[in-house]
């Protein structure tokens, strides 16, 4: 809905996606026009995935918008959908890209240092991360993925061994009867692919996570929040080090 500047706003404009409904949004601007872009996430069936992301981004001045479509478990793949801004508050028709299965977590950055905003999807039911890297025209190019571990539920980004370049961090989530309960690390190498991971265990079952610099030295740290066997609620902190390792 365009604004007025009062307070109050013009009749909306639907846009009506492939797949179901949109679930969340992010803005930015994806083909650097200076306009706003969207992007978001869009499960095939409402309510099939946990965590369906929608991302709105600005590029060339236009709003784009891109979503993440959730077809049918007998599909190999789900898409993530763009729809590039006219930069009068309209939008072009969305473009798809295939991902993995179930994405639910969406991360935008820049990571092979061209200037062009890059997308990192997270998705749940194939287990790992798509990576696509933006050409500089509002399009992408997949270009490869990582596992991710059993039930991942949350993607963050930040630098966690202080070498300027954008890592990510996700984390598994299995069901109690499953000791295996991890964060990964992966390092981003600033040519849009990553290291393999690094594991570390909070000692718990992660339900979600958040990064910032928790002791100012400059490197990401994360905080894990969930719970144990015992039901009771954990927090975790985990402090990053130069060498990467949390």
């Amino acid at each position: 809905m365009l604004g007025d500047g009062d307070g109050t706003f013009k009749f909306p404009v639907r846009y009506y996606n492939t797949w179901g409904c949109a679930i969340e949004l992010v803005v930015e601007d994806f083909n650097k026009d200076g306009l706003k872009d969207i992007l978001y996430t869009d499960p095939h069936v409402c309510g099939a995935f946990r965590y369906p992301i929608i991302t709105p981004f600005l590029y060339n001045s236009q709003l784009k918008i891109e979503s993440l479509n959730s077809l049918s478990s007998t599909t190999e793949s789900d898409y993530l959908s763009i729809l590039m801004g006219k930069g009068d508050g309209t939008f072009m028709d969305s473009v798809d890209y295939p991902v993995g299965k179930g994405p639910c977590c969406l991360i935008v950055d820049d990571f092979n240092l061209d200037g062009f905003k890059d997308i990192a999807v997270l998705n749940s039911m194939s287990k790992d991360i798509s990576i696509l890297l933006g050409k500089g025209d509002g399009g992408f190019n997949l270009s490869t993925s990582y596992g991710a571990g059993e039930l991942p539920g949350k993607l963050v980004k930040g630098d966690f061994n202080g070498d300027g370049m954008t890592d990510l961090g996700v984390i598994s989530s299995p069901v109690t009867f499953n000791p295996k309960k991890d964060v990964r690390i992966f390092l981003g190498k600033g040519d849009g692919t990553f290291s393999g991971y690094d594991s570390y265990d909070p000692g718990f079952i992660p339900v979600d996570m958040v990064a910032g610099d928790f002791n100012q030295d400059g490197l990401t740290d994360l905080v894990v929040t969930g719970y144990n066997t015992d039901e009771m609620g954990r927090v975790s902190v985990l402090i990053a080090k130069d060498s990467g390792e949390e």
